[in-house]
């Protein structure tokens, strides 16, 4: 009985984080509105706060889903270049294309919501979940080019924590240039990741 009470539970907040996650993508905080999300979930008010405490509750927890899920794709994405790689000049060339994607104007909306959300770390009521979703994310980078080290693809002289750090500082930095009234261009700052990489991924003579 009791597990399928947890069972329940858990689905029902899956179901809530889903539709507001969804409702954050498609039009940001101001476009989830507690009434919606009940009526495309079917879930009542009284289970919404009960797990949530309040509106509030349900979009700092829906900002953080969405941050983990973009971060998460992320991660999946250059396990999987790892994982097809055989050389280090396949990871690199592979590596590439994923910087294309991550670095592009088009995800500009994506790292400056990245921004706000790291930017709240100082919230006592957001920081000890952010900070709990960082730790995962970091370690799951960190395990990725651990792996690619023990394939050869990395030289090894660099902690995999600190890389998967890294790597990460770079996309979330790239909204430094997002802000600028002159955005820097693109294509040398794509150069710029792909000469840092090459640094790190072929061994030094």
């Amino acid at each position: 009985m009791e597990r399928r009470r947890q069972t329940r539970a858990e689905a029902t907040v899956a179901a809530l984080l889903d539709a507001a996650v969804a409702h954050l993508e498609g039009g940001g905080d101001v476009d989830l509105r507690v009434d919606d999300i009940l009526a495309e979930t079917g879930i009542s008010r009284g289970s919404l706060y009960y797990h949530f405490g309040d509106r509030q509750g349900l979009v700092d927890a829906a900002d953080l889903e969405l941050y983990a899920r973009r971060a998460r794709a992320d991660v999946a994405a250059l396990t999987g270049l790892i994982d097809r790689a055989s050389t280090p000049d396949e990871l690199l060339e592979a590596a590439g294309a994923l910087t294309e994607q991550t670095q592009s104007p088009a995800r500009r909306g994506n790292r400056i919501e990245r921004a706000r959300l790291v930017g709240q770390i100082g919230c006592g009521r957001f920081a000890a979940r952010l900070e709990a979703v960082q730790h995962g994310l970091n370690a799951a980078f960190a395990a990725a080019i651990a792996r690619a080290q023990a394939k050869g693809l990395i030289t090894p002289g660099h902690d995999p924590l600190a890389l998967a750090v890294f790597i990460q500082a770079y996309t979330l930095g790239r909204v430094l240039g997002d802000l600028d009234t002159e955005p820097v261009d693109p294509v040398a700052w794509n150069a710029l990741i792909g000469d840092v990489l090459d640094a790190l991924v072929r061994p030094r003579r």
